[in-house]
């Protein structure tokens, strides 16, 4: 059954509360969680308090409501990249297209989060302590259902791989928990990488430590470095 049509008032409404988080999340990235107050939000938006909790009941709800936002902005990017990996890798062998939708994943949220690396920030400062910033107690059920569900849509691109023999058979969701470790501590790599080009570029460490970790899988050393020299050599 088609989505209903959203009304002119309904679109208005959504690019204020779209343009209110915008407003929250830069207030974030400058200072910190703590200038982030309805007073402080209201004042950049150049409306009163009271227009603000029109939207949101508190400060915690606005934070909820940028978290979810963003994640699902990973989710969405990550699942398109899957889908156009499979269709433009269909003529390959099932192994090497397991191994090209992998990887393509893991580049499409290593590039979210360098691009848009504000809203990486505030995602990490969100999962290092959900609870105490994510005070709507639906906020945060949301959140954490989200967060399994892309770890569970990432943990079925593993299962896929291990059908088609591309890698040995294993725990998809572990597998995937370790692809987040590896792309994490990849980018925790960018400011050095920035203050010291010439010693550090985190997206060729990535690329070989996920190189490495598709070959403990049991992946061809071939169809890996294919991947890799394609996708983040560009070759």
């Amino acid at each position: 059954m088609p989505e209903a049509p959203i009304s002119r008032v309904q679109r208005r409404r959504n690019k204020k509360f779209n343009t209110m988080l915008e407003h929250a999340m830069k207030l974030i990235v400058k200072n910190g969680f703590s200038s982030l107050t309805m007073r402080t939000l209201a004042h950049s938006l150049d409306i009163t308090p009271g227009a603000l909790y029109r939207y949101f009941p508190s400060k915690g709800h606005i934070i909820g409501a940028l978290g979810n936002q963003i994640l699902e902005t990973y989710t969405q990017s990550i699942q398109r990249a899957t889908a156009t990996a499979k269709q433009s890798y269909n003529d390959a062998s099932p192994q090497e297209k397991s191994i090209f939708i992998i990887g393509s994943l893991a580049k499409e949220y290593f590039t979210i989060s360098i691009q848009a690396a504000e809203k990486y920030r505030i995602l990490q400062m969100i999962m290092t302590d959900e609870t105490r910033y994510m005070t709507n107690p639906d906020d945060y059920s949301k959140f954490m259902s989200g967060s399994m569900e892309l770890l569970q849509y990432v943990a079925q691109q593993y299962e896929e791989a291990v059908q088609t023999k591309a890698i040995h058979e294993g725990n998809g969701f572990e597998r995937a928990l370790i692809l987040l470790t590896l792309l994490q501590g990849s980018l925790q790599l960018i400011k050095f990488g920035q203050e010291m080009p010439q010693n550090i570029n985190p997206t060729q460490i990535f690329s070989l430590g996920l190189s490495n970790h598709l070959l403990g899988l049991g992946a061809s050393k071939e169809q890996v470095d294919t991947m890799i020299q394609h996708l983040y050599i560009g070759g």
